[in-house]
């Protein structure tokens, strides 16, 4: 299963990036 974050908030981004589960970002 892959997980995406729908979020164009950057610091958001990079957050979730360093927990190392997401696959990829929509900005939806």
């Amino acid at each position: 299963m892959k997980l995406f974050l729908d979020s164009a908030d950057l610091a958001e981004v990079r957050e979730a990036a360093g927990w190392g589960i997401i696959s990829g970002v929509t900005t939806n």
